[in-house]
């Protein structure tokens, strides 16, 4: 038996040798391995994403990337947007495309099948969707206990990030909660609106909504505002006088749609001009009353009555000869929001003329009397 014994000079070169050849011997990179990417954006465009926020209803669209397939023989290529659909079969390009109806986070997965082995990466999409929590209404600064006059709107599909609220179109109509046209919130998905003006048309005020510095959606609505017309005219008489009633319905005046709740209505007369020489009437009490429900409608009565044979001139029946004759003339004024005589909302306007058969129009219960007020009839405001 020969045993070899390496000097110490060819032990050092052995070493040096092994050594070298662990720093060459090639490794697997995720460069030379399969794998895919997930990518996602909300415009089709040219840049992609890992992340992307969204809106109930918008189209969100996909690429998957693969790289070092060569030699691999590519079978299928599939998207899962995690919408609860399942995969769906994609082309070459690795494209897919999806509308997302429920808000909340999505996790979409790109999946590629080559010579029996899978690769999957995924991409996520925060899908939103703004809410209220009621009808905006405006009173010009009356607080009408059934209504509205701030409301709070929530992005549902995230309560943690960086949410921003801009005021993008119709400013005179709403402030957000700290009285500007911008907030940014943090941790908060709610805003705070208030209105500052009636709207003349739907959706006439916009609200841009931004989740961590990405603009997700301008959600568009309305103020809504109370406007009052007759509904009807109950001619009636009282003894030798008048007991007229008119019955006022008011309802919003954007969508014409029927109030949905009792409403405070007050009214206000200005300066009365005299239209008979020498009359004694004296002008109707100024009230203030709840609108009722008449069938699906919001609605008051404005009952005017008077009978006085003393008075100048006399009071007469609905159907007498002398029931048109003008006794006084004023501009009348309803306002919504309030019980208060004066309150600051106007919704109804006109000129009003009592004649010697009808009284005045208005929301609530009161005579027209003559001066001095005439013997044995019904007192002020009934409510």
């Amino acid at each position: 038996m020969h045993i070899r014994i390496l000097s110490s000079k060819h032990l050092l070169a052995a070493t040096l040798l092994a050594i070298i050849g662990l720093i060459v011997t090639p490794t697997p990179t995720q460069a030379s391995v399969p794998h895919v990417v997930a990518k996602c954006n909300n415009d089709n465009g040219a840049t992609w994403y890992d992340w992307r926020p969204t809106y109930t209803t918008f189209t969100v669209y996909f690429k998957g990337f693969e790289s070092a397939f060569g030699g691999l023989t590519i079978t299928k290529r599939e998207w899962n947007y995690g919408d609860g659909t399942g995969w769906h079969t994609v082309g070459a390009g690795g494209t897919g495309s999806c509308v997302y109806y429920v808000y909340g986070a999505k996790t979409a997965t790109y999946r590629v099948t080559a010579d029996g082995n899978t690769y999957t990466d995924t991409c996520s999409v925060t899908v939103f969707y703004v809410t209220p929590d009621y009808d905006l209404w405006y009173f010009n600064g009356e607080d009408a206990l059934n209504y509205h006059e701030q409301v709070t709107w929530t992005a549902n599909g995230a309560t943690t990030g960086t949410f921003k609220w801009d005021v993008i179109a119709g400013t005179a109509k709403v402030n957000l909660e700290n009285d500007t046209d911008s907030i940014t919130k943090t941790n908060n998905n709610q805003v705070g609106i208030k209105s500052t003006a009636a709207s003349a048309t739907e959706r006439d005020f916009t609200i841009r909504f931004t989740y961590n510095s990405v603009a997700v959606a301008d959600t568009s609505s309305q103020v809504l505002a109370p406007v009052a017309y007759v509904n009807s005219i109950n001619y009636g008489d009282w003894g030798p006088g008048f007991d007229t009633t008119y019955v006022m319905r008011v309802e919003d005046k954007v969508f014409h749609d029927n109030l949905p709740a009792s409403l405070e209505v007050n009214e206000q007369f200005g300066a009365w001009q005299s239209d008979y020489a020498g009359h004694n009437w004296g002008a109707p009490t100024e009230c203030y009353w709840w609108t009722y429900p008449l069938g699906p409608e919001q609605c008051w009565d404005d009952n005017y009555y008077f009978q006085d044979q003393n008075a100048t001139p006399t009071p007469v029946n609905h159907n007498d000869p002398n029931a048109g004759v003008k006794v006084m003339h004023a501009p009348q004024y309803y306002r919504g929001g309030s019980l208060a005589i004066c309150s600051r909302y106007q919704v109804k306007s006109h000129k009003w003329s009592i004649m010697e058969h009808m009284g005045r129009r208005g929301g609530c219960r009161s005579r027209v009397r003559a001066t001095p007020p005439s013997r044995g009839g019904r007192q002020g405001c009934e409510l």
